[in-house]
Parts: structure tokens; C-alpha cells; sequence
């Protein structure tokens, strides 16, 4: 049984400089940072549910000014 530590785990790479500003966080923050910089913004569905939400929206107050207007 011999203990070959390279075949289960990556080596880690040597850090030439210390850390700075958001870089300088542990471990589990750095993490959460990196997963929510690679999710992206706001979705298409999300984009066009909004756009048909604020048609609806000016519809509708369009036709109460117009029934405003007329009486």
C-alpha cells in the first residue's frame, strides 16, 4: 500500500503574490463570487415577460384616459 496522492487530488499551484481586494477572501467566498459571475444576467423569458407586462400596462392605461376623455 503505498500513499500516491497524485493520482486522487490536483496539485496546487504556487500563489507568486498574495492576494488583494476581492481576491482576498476564503475559500467558499471566492467560490459563490466565481458561480455567480459565470450565471448569466437575466434570462430571455424573464426579458420578454416584462416587455408584454408593460404593453399590458400601457393598454390598460390608455383605456382609462380614453374612457376619461370621451365620458
Amino acid at each position: 500500500m503505498t500513499k500516491d496522492h497524485d493520482d486522487q487530488e490536483p496539485r496546487r499551484r504556487i500563489r507568486l503574490r498574495p492576494r488583494e481586494g476581492r481576491e482576498h477572501r476564503y475559500r467558499f467566498a471566492r467560490r459563490w463570487e466565481s458561480r455567480r459571475r459565470s450565471r448569466p444576467g437575466i434570462g430571455l423569458w424573464r426579458i420578454l415577460f416584462l416587455d408584454a407586462f408593460a404593453i399590458v400596462l400601457l393598454y390598460l392605461l390608455g383605456r382609462s384616459i380614453l374612457q376619461r376623455i370621451t365620458g
